[in-house]
């Protein structure tokens, strides 16, 4: 397990910060470590990417 920042999931993902605050309204797993710290496993994040593709088929 890998937790990396806004910054750096939105560089794998190839979208923009803001695009990462709306995909986690959209089911994005994070995890909030302190009221101003967010966090991502990349696993699950990639792994809920790959399902959201999945149901667009």
């Amino acid at each position: 397990m890998m937790l990396v920042d806004v910054k750096q999931i939105g560089n794998r993902l190839g979208v923009s910060r803001g695009t990462v605050f709306r995909l986690m309204k959209e089911g994005l797993p994070h995890k909030k470590l302190t009221p101003r710290t967010l966090r991502f496993d990349e696993d699950e994040v990639l792994e809920w990417v790959e399902k959201i593709q999945q149901k667009a088929v």
